[in-house]
């Protein structure tokens, strides 16, 4: 009976752990593969590619803790930048302050998806995905596809260096950092979890779940609007590829990290912030090595794949 428990335990700290053991293999692998891998200018290649998506993996992390999922996440972020960069660029408005406007418009929008999702009770994966369209078919109407470039007063950002790393790099982890505090150790971090892991029980405790899962919803929407920011200071233009498809890279990023899709399980640090990580790892290598750019799209479905199977047998164990 021991023996059993014992390796029972084994398996279940083996599958919590799976992401780690991953990581190593994956970075033991590309840096056999090559010796440019290793060198501190790619880590910090590597650091500056993931800031948008562990943005966006931070806000999905609170909505799928919640037991919801946003697909909107990857529209938002170039509606928000693209509707800023316009009123920057075409209107004449202060950079600085459509640079705060861009994370309070998908803060916005994740409230539209919140309030169709809790009051008008749609489902939550219809209704993203809706919004999705609208907000792709929006920018599209505004910006006629072309590519908006930054002023200089954001691309400064980019020149400043906290510790030797760009600014932005430094500033989404420690934003990262204190929403990992909040979800942790404090009673609505707490409360959005209980949602999550039991929606009836936390009724009964007294939990307002329409409100919690409201607020999951904002969270998302504000941290793909902040990923808009980062990319803008990254890139120092907005183009028409700008969100496409990010919502399932988001997605496979967390899900790696070990964020369960059941809702109930999850952490910005370190098991969003692991599976960012090490999906831009696996791109960086690839890219390295000269492989077909779609070999990484396989790559996400295989990975997310097997994270499903792997959170599956934990929920059975």
């Amino acid at each position: 009976m021991n023996k059993s428990i014992k390796l029972k335990n084994l398996k279940l700290t083996a599958l919590n752990h799976a992401v780690y053991i991953f990581g190593v293999i994956t970075i033991i692998v590309f840096s056999s593969l090559s010796e440019h891998f290793l060198t501190s200018t790619n880590w910090i290649t590597i650091l500056r590619n993931s800031t948008l998506m562990l943005s966006i993996g931070i806000g999905l992390t609170f909505a799928l803790i919640v037991g919801e999922l946003d697909l909107s996440v990857g529209a938002n972020c170039r509606f928000a930048a693209s509707v800023s960069a316009l009123l920057m660029v075409n209107h004449g408005w202060n950079p600085y302050l459509c640079m705060i406007l861009m994370p309070l418009l998908g803060g916005f929008i994740g409230l539209i998806n919140g309030l169709l999702v809790t009051r008008v009770k749609l489902n939550a994966w219809l209704v993203t995905l809706s919004m999705k369209l609208a907000l792709v078919g929006i920018v599209v109407k505004l910006t006629n596809t072309v590519a908006i470039n930054m002023p200089q007063e954001v691309l400064n950002f980019r020149n400043i260096k906290i510790f030797g790393l760009s600014s932005f790099i430094v500033f989404i982890l420690a934003v990262m950092i204190l929403m990992q505090i909040l979800l942790r150790y404090s009673t609505f971090g707490r409360k959005l979890v209980a949602v999550g892991s039991n929606y009836s029980a936390a009724e009964k405790l007294g939990i307002n779940v329409k409100n919690y899962k409201l607020a999951a919803f904002i969270i998302s929407g504000f941290f793909a609007g902040l990923g808009g920011m980062l990319i803008s200071v990254n890139l120092g233009s907005i183009t028409r590829e700008l969100g496409d498809g990010y919502e399932f890279t988001a997605v496979s990023a967390v899900v790696l990290g070990g964020v369960s899709l059941a809702g109930g399980e999850g952490s910005v640090f370190p098991k969003a912030f692991a599976g960012v990580l090490i999906l831009t790892v696996i791109e960086n290598g690839l890219t390295m090595m000269g492989a077909d750019i779609y070999l990484f799209q396989i790559a996400k479905a295989l990975i997310i794949f097997v994270m499903m199977y792997i959170d599956s047998i934990k929920n059975k164990m």
